[in-house]
């Protein structure tokens, strides 16, 4: 019988904290959305973000005390969630495990030939302007 009447309690506080959440914290909704926008610049991540807020402060609203400012509350934990999301949307993957991808980004072509004929070091010489010919010769001179 006690621990029926601990659950009728545990119950009553969850009731008590969900209608008191209800009234303190989702009234910022509209706020913490407009900001989040504001901070994403894209709605539907500010959507996914207010929901993270809300969630997370839902979780932990056992250790709010009252009295305090919930705003202000509330919008520390969207600056973590915007955070948080602004480390994945930038994590990058430097290396796949697919060696296709290795060889087709490390492997480099040469970009000079290995050998090079008298006559085709002429013909390139002759396809540029004066200016940039005699400042080529200059320099190999």
């Amino acid at each position: 019988m006690a621990t029926w009447n601990a659950a009728l309690d545990g119950g009553a506080f969850v009731k008590e904290r969900d209608a008191r959440f209800e009234a303190e914290a989702l009234v910022w909704i509209p706020e913490i959305y407009r900001a989040a926008v504001r901070l994403t610049r894209d709605r539907s991540k500010a959507q996914d973000v207010t929901q993270e807020v809300f969630l997370q402060a839902w979780r932990s609203f056992g250790k709010f005390e009252r009295g305090k400012n919930c705003k202000a509350w509330l919008f520390k934990i969207l600056f973590h969630c915007v955070d948080h999301e602004r480390r994945s949307w930038w994590r990058v993957r430097l290396f796949r495990a697919d060696e296709e991808f290795v060889e087709q980004k490390l492997v480099a072509k040469p970009s000079i030939p290995d050998r090079l004929t008298n006559e085709e070091v002429l013909d390139a010489l002759d396809s540029l302007r004066q200016e940039y010919r005699t400042v080529v010769m200059l320099c190999d001179i």
